[in-house]
């Protein structure tokens, strides 16, 4: 009888302990996120501007506010180019971020060099970044999300165009939210 109990105990601390296991390595999948960019339909014949950085900031279950440097496709993307929903570029691929819950900013960073206009007499010209534009411009999100779900956001940059057409070309931009949708 006793040799039973015991065996019964044994029993009982080895599926206690098994459990306990199982709930500490259980980990909650991470939602991913696919990032594009789109523009506002712009009147001159190119716009190229330089994405430098983006960063995220989003709230997991543990903490109110993070922040990371996403892995992009850093470059000189033209915005006139960008204009039709069928040609958003991605610059951005699918990254899985842990534990995230809730989806709460993003922050541009425009690069100083490398930014042009072409007007439409074909003159291209070398645009100077507004202070807003290298400080880093932040658009809201706050949109919770399910682990395990892939998010597509699509983002639409927006000149100011009598910068832009001045003599000397400042790009001033502001980013509005286009879309965020769920992937299937």
């Amino acid at each position: 009888m006793q040799l039973i109990m015991k065996n019964k105990v044994r029993w009982g601390i080895v599926t206690g302990m098994l459990v306990t296991t199982l709930i500490a390595c259980k980990k909650d999948p991470a939602a991913s996120l696919e990032i594009a960019i789109t523009a506002d339909k712009t009147e001159h014949v190119n716009t190229s501007v330089k994405v430098q950085e983006i960063w995220l900031n989003y709230a997991t279950k543990k903490s109110k506010s993070e922040w990371i440097k996403l892995d992009i496709a850093a470059g000189v993307y033209d915005l006139s180019d960008l204009y039709n929903d069928q040609r958003d570029t991605v610059i951005m691929a699918q990254t899985s971020i842990e534990d995230i819950t809730t989806l709460l900013q993003l922050r541009f960073t425009f690069g100083a060099t490398d930014n042009s206009v072409i007007t439409q007499t074909d003159d291209t010209l070398s645009m100077s970044m507004s202070s807003a534009a290298l400080a880093g411009i932040k658009v809201s999100l706050n949109k919770s999300v399910e682990t395990g779900k892939l998010y597509d956001l699509r983002l639409a940059i927006k000149a100011d165009s009598a910068a832009i057409h001045s003599p000397q070309p400042i790009f001033d931009p502001s980013i509005r939210v286009d879309s965020l949708t769920q992937k299937p």
